[in-house]
C-alpha cells in the first residue's frame, strides 16, 4: 500500500529531528514530505543534515501560516485515491494497549496499512488514534461513529468527488474535521487501543508560537469552542480543563443521525459567522451550563 507520510512543522527543526523524524526513520519509513514556511527552509535542512537518518525528506515550502489552512492546502495537493498520513512534528512514540498496559508499538508501518484498509472497507475517509495515554480509559477495539480524531496522527483517504471539507480554524480544527467527516461520511474510525506519546500545549514552536504563546492559544480555544457549540449543539458539549484552565470539547455518544443536513447547512454559513463572539455561559462543576 502506498501511504504518503506528511509532517507540517513550524519553528521546530530540532524537535522534529529528535521525535517524529527519528520515530519514522526507526520504523523504516522510506520517505516523508515536510511542509514548512519558506523562510525556515535553511533551518530545517541544516538541522536534519546533522542526523544520519536513512529516511528521505522532501521539502515542501509554503508562504502562509495556520494549521487549519495548511491542512486544507495539503489535502488538495494529492489526487483522489491517495492515502495521506498527516503527523505532528513532536511525536515521541506510538503506544498500544496490551494486557491493560501501554507498550511501544513494534510495527508502525503495518498498523498504518491496516488502518487504511479498515477505513476503505467501512467507507470511512478519516481515521486516527487516542491522544491520552491512560490505559484505564482506553478500549481494546476500534471505534466508529462520532469520535474525536486528533490531528497529531491522522489518516486521510482523498476523494475529490465528495463534498469538500475545509476548516478556517487554527485551534480545534481537528474537532471540526471530525464533525464534518461524521456528517458527510456517517462515520470516522479510531483505533481506541493506540495512543501517542507527545507534548501538548506547552512545547516551544508550533501553533503556540504562531499564536504568540499559550495564553493567546487558550483564548482562541475558548472562542472556537463556543463557535463550534453554536453550530453543532446536538453533537457536542464543552467542559473546562482543571490543569490548563482551557475549554475542552466532548462529543455526545452518537452513532448515527437520521437528519444531518441541518449541520451541513449550518457549516455553509459558518464563514459569515466566524468573527461573531459568543458570550461565555456560567460554569458549574467544571461544566459549561447551556
Amino acid at each position: 500500500m502506498n501511504i504518503k507520510y506528511i509532517i507540517p512543522s513550524y519553528k521546530r527543526p530540532n524537535m522534529l529531528c529528535k521525535t517524529t523524524l527519528k520515530l519514522l526513520d526507526k520504523a523504516q519509513v522510506e520517505e516523508v514530505s515536510l511542509y514548512i514556511n519558506k523562510t525556515e527552509l535553511n533551518d530545517y535542512t541544516e538541522a536534519i543534515a546533522k542526523y544520519n537518518y536513512k529516511i528521505r525528506v522532501i521539502y515542501k515550502t509554503i508562504d502562509f501560516d495556520g494549521i487549519g489552512q495548511i491542512r486544507n492546502y495539503i489535502r488538495q495537493q494529492y489526487p483522489s485515491g491517495s492515502n495521506l498520513l498527516m503527523i505532528d512534528d513532536d511525536i515521541e512514540e506510538i503506544l498500544i494497549k496490551e494486557n491493560n498496559v501501554l507498550v511501544v508499538m513494534k510495527n508502525i508501518k503495518k498498523f498504518n496499512e491496516e488502518m487504511f484498509k479498515k477505513a476503505e472497507e467501512n467507507n470511512v475517509y478519516l481515521w486516527g488514534v487516542q491522544l491520552h495515554t491512560n490505559p484505564f480509559f482506553m478500549q481494546k477495539k476500534y471505534q466508529m461513529g462520532l469520535s474525536y480524531i486528533n490531528g497529531s496522527w491522522t489518516g486521510h483517504r482523498i476523494d475529490h468527488s465528495l463534498k469538500k471539507i475545509e476548516t478556517n480554524l487554527d485551534h480545534f480544527e481537528d474537532y471540526l474535521f471530525s464533525i464534518l467527516h461524521f456528517i458527510r461520511d456517517r462515520n470516522v474510525l479510531k483505533a481506541s487501543q493506540v495512543a501517542l506519546k507527545t507534548k501538548c500545549f506547552n512545547a516551544k514552536g508550533g501553533i503556540c508560537q504562531q499564536k504568540r504563546g499559550f495564553d493567546k492559544r487558550r483564548e482562541e480555544a475558548s472562542l472556537n469552542g463556543y463557535r463550534l457549540k453554536s453550530h453543532f449543539d446536538g453533537l457536542l458539549y464543552l467542559t473546562i480543563s482543571k490543569k490548563f484552565s482551557v475549554i475542552n470539547i466532548r462529543f455526545k455518544n452518537i452513532k448515527w443521525y437520521s437528519d444531518l443536513q441541518k449541520y451541513w447547512d449550518s457549516y455553509e454559513n459558518y464563514n459569515e459567522l466566524h468573527d461573531k463572539y459568543f458570550e461565555p455561559k456560567p460554569i458549574c462543576n467544571n461544566k459549561i451550563i447551556f
